[in-house]
């Protein structure tokens, strides 16, 4: 049985996973803000990218097209249902790999030697060990 808290993030998926809902939200800049990140990141992503939290829309599905064959993106949420609904939305491939860690802790990271850092506000950092 879940929690009430599990069911709560059970529900928000169900509500939020909606991409005019994610426009509204975003004041009408959903696409605007996707493509800002992709721009950003260019085309193809040669290294490992992490995205940090599994966002609603499509933004993960367009950094997985834009890999290229040796690239990587790793995926990092501490919600099992936000990982659960990326994975429903995403195609089998092995660039890819989504992990539960907390953020803060960012355990997942430690072997990266280069990467580019996308936060839930759309924000990108390169970062180098």
């Amino acid at each position: 049985m879940p929690t009430v808290i599990e069911q709560q993030n059970i529900c928000a998926v169900r509500i939020f996973e909606r991409d005019w809902l994610i426009n509204l939200i975003l004041f009408g800049n959903y696409h605007r803000l996707g493509n800002s990140v992709l721009a950003e990141l260019g085309a193809p992503l040669r290294h490992r990218t992490l995205q940090i939290a599994c966002v609603y829309g499509d933004l993960t599905l367009r950094l997985r097209a834009a890999l290229a064959p040796d690239a990587r993106l790793e995926v990092v949420d501490i919600l099992p249902i936000q990982l659960q609904n990326l994975r429903s939305k995403l195609p089998a491939d092995e660039r890819v790999t989504l992990v539960r860690d907390d953020a803060a802790s960012l355990a997942a990271t430690t072997d990266f030697l280069s990467l580019d850092l996308i936060t839930g506000k759309g924000e990108i950092t390169q970062l180098t060990a």
